[in-house]
C-alpha cells in the first residue's frame, strides 16, 4: 500500500462474530456511523466524537426468501 493511500486507511483485525463477543473487545464507532438528518439526532459537537461499542451477542446470518 503506498504512504498517501495509508494516511486515510485504518487497518483493523477482524475476528469472527462468535470470537468478537467471547473476547469481549472495544473498538471506537466514528459518530458518522449514526447517520443524519432523519436518522440521526446528534448534535455538530457529538458528530465530532467517537463512541466505544463492544460486541455483546452473535446471531448466525439468516436466509431470507421472497415467496411467489
Amino acid at each position: 500500500m503506498s504512504t498517501a493511500m495509508e494516511r486515510y486507511i485504518e487497518l483493523v483485525k477482524q475476528y469472527p462474530g462468535q470470537e468478537q463477543v467471547n473476547l469481549a473487545f472495544e473498538i471506537e464507532v466514528p459518530s458518522s456511523w449514526f447517520g443524519v438528518g432523519l436518522m440521526g439526532s446528534l448534535t455538530t459537537t457529538e458528530r465530532r466524537e467517537k463512541y466505544n461499542a463492544q460486541a455483546v451477542e452473535y446471531s448466525k446470518v439468516r436466509e431470507f426468501f421472497l415467496e411467489d
